[in-house]
């Protein structure tokens, strides 16, 4: 993910942050800062060298700490960006594994059915932060709700279909 930020004393700030590694890279009006570590970037004033700190990431909002100043990069999540793809999560967990409710609409629950929603929950929430109009939002909340729903359900039917 990219973020661009314009800020008065240092041009426009360039953050990219990837999703699969969590590398960070930093640049001052396109010239990329020295990296230190993995939250730390070094930009050359002049003669003197400025310590550049990342507090964050992508998913839950990244703040630039120059020289005590705090630049925010991407803003945190609403409190709805948390709630639907937690309640996506919570969703799946219930109706896998209680019996009750697996013998109107079988899904694969347990660690199977685990791992599909907390997979669901990341993505969701990723895909959430991507959009930025809230209907749009609940459009992706529903899209992977459905598309988790599928998944869960066609493995519960491959998994019966093998065993009974």
């Amino acid at each position: 993910m990219k973020a661009t930020v314009h800020h008065v004393a240092y041009g426009e700030i360039e953050y990219e942050e990837s999703v699969w590694t969590g590398r960070r890279d930093l640049s001052f009006s396109g010239k990329p800062l020295e990296r230190k570590k993995r939250n730390l970037f070094l930009y050359r004033d002049g003669a003197r060298d400025v310590e550049c700190r990342i507090r964050g990431n992508f998913l839950y909002g990244t703040t630039l700490i120059v020289e005590g100043e705090e630049i925010v990069l991407t803003p945190s999540c609403k409190w709805y960006e948390i709630a639907l793809p937690t309640l996506l999560f919570a969703f799946l967990l219930v109706w896998g594994n209680v019996p009750a409710i697996g013998a109107i609409v079988p899904i694969v629950g347990g660690p199977i059915g685990g791992a599909i929603a907390g997979g669901a929950w990341y993505a969701t929430l990723y895909l959430m932060r991507r959009v930025k109009d809230p209907g749009l939002k609940l459009l992706v909340w529903l899209g992977m709700l459905a598309g988790s729903f599928l998944v869960s359900f066609l493995l519960a039917l491959m998994i019966l279909l093998v065993f009974i």
